[in-house]
């Protein structure tokens, strides 16, 4: 009867570490665009999902003008991820190369990259901004831009990613982009941004 009890006990915690992994990183995910003067693509793209993601929202009407964001302050193979930014939008489709630019900038954080957009966002005098990421990235970005400028109306578009697939944790990768996501996401709420 003990060995009973000691083996439903332990189903009972697996299933429940099984209930608990599979709602921990949909709820990373705050997907929920809408229409805004400018969509920004934040930079750490892996596999263009986030501009492909951006490039579709801008073809559907959600913003008017869209910024890549990129780094000017990093070189890999002799150019700049804003360099190589600025090509790809040279053979882009004309009404992707027309309502995209690129937005330059230094950052190395969410943070940082946030107060970097501010300079893109009046250049065009924007006041609604859909930020474009990737899907576990969505919470946090969002809670950083709402805080840091709070003088625009911010949204969220979730470019999908393992995270959104059913059974996501099955993947190391993924299990380990959510991982990291979770310890930034602490780092932000209780010491970033009470700085």
């Amino acid at each position: 009867m003990r060995r009973l009890i000691k083996l439903l006990l332990a189903f009972a915690v697996l299933a429940g570490i099984l209930w608990l992994l599979s709602r921990v990183g949909p709820w990373l995910i705050i997907d929920q665009p809408r229409k805004s003067d400018v969509l920004i693509i934040l930079g750490g793209d892996e596999n263009d999902i986030r501009l492909h993601q951006g490039e579709q929202l801008l073809r559907q009407g959600y913003a008017g003008h869209g910024f890549i964001d990129a780094v000017i302050s990093s070189v890999n193979f002799g150019r700049t991820p804003a360099e190589n930014a600025e090509e790809y939008l040279s053979r882009a489709p004309q009404d992707v190369r027309t309502r995209m630019s690129v937005c330059p900038m230094t950052a190395d954080s969410t943070k940082e990259e946030i107060m970097a957009v501010r300079f893109c966002l009046e250049r065009v005098g924007a006041r609604r901004v859909l930020i474009v990421t990737s899907d576990y990235h969505t919470r946090r970005s969002l809670s950083v831009a709402r805080k840091i400028l709070p003088q625009y109306q911010w949204s969220a578009s979730a470019a999908r990613t393992q995270v959104s697939q059913p059974k996501w944790w099955r993947r190391r990768g993924t299990l380990r982009d959510v991982f990291i996501e979770y310890q930034k996401l602490v780092f932000w709420k209780l010491v970033e941004s009470h700085l």
